[in-house]
C-alpha cells in the first residue's frame, strides 16, 4: 500500500503503473518503500503461513527449516506464493486473481477492509491515491510477482 502512494507521488516517470512496477521489490532500499527485502519477506510469510495451516502438526521452526534448507520452497518462493494463495484453472486466471485481491486491498469499500486500510494509510502516512491509480498499482504488482516468478 505504501508503493501505491509513493507512485502517484513519483515525478519520474510517465504512468503510475511504470513508478509502480519499478518501485515494487525495487533492488535499492532507498529507493522504495516497497523493496525486493519487504517483498520477499511478506511473500515468504504468506507461503510459511499457507504450510503451517496445511501440516499444523509441524512446530513452526521446523517449518522454516525446511522452507529455508537445501532445495527448500523458497526457491520457488513466487510460485508457491501464487499457487498456495491465488491458484484458479489455469496459471493466466491465477494471476488475474492475485490482481484482482490486490484491488481489492487497495481499493476495495468492505468496511472491514477499509477500515484496516485507513489505519495503515495513517500509520505509515501513505498518499492519497485515486481507485484508478489504486488498480494500476495491483495491475503492476502482479506484473511484478510474474516476472520474480519466471526467473525461478
Amino acid at each position: 500500500m505504501t508503493v501505491a502512494g509513493d507512485s502517484v507521488e513519483a515525478s519520474n516517470y510517465d504512468t503510475v503503473y511504470d513508478a509502480a512496477y519499478d518501485l515494487i521489490g525495487h533492488r535499492n532500499p532507498s529507493v522504495s518503500t516497497f523493496n525486493l527485502k519487504d517483498l520477499i519477506v511478506d511473500i515468504d510469510a504468506v507461503n510459511i503461513g499457507g504450510v503451517q495451516l496445511l501440516n499444523n502438526t509441524e512446530p513452526l521452526n521446523q517449518l522454516i527449516r525446511n522452507y529455508y534448507g537445501y532445495l527448500g520452497d523458497y526457491n520457488w518462493r513466487f510460485t508457491k506464493f501464487l499457487q498456495s494463495r491465488f491458484f484458479m484453472n489455469n496459471e493466466e486466471q491465477s494471476y488475474d486473481y492475485l490482481q484482482d485481491q490486490a484491488t481489492a486491498i487497495l481499493n476495495s469499500n468492505d468496511l472491514l477492509v477499509a477500515q484496516a486500510r485507513a489505519l495503515f494509510k495513517d500509520a505509515f502516512d501513505v498518499a492519497y491515491y485515486t481507485e484508478e491509480e489504486g488498480e494500476e498499482v495491483a495491475r503492476a504488482f502482479r506484473d511484478v510477482i510474474e516476472r520474480e516468478g519466471a526467473k525461478e
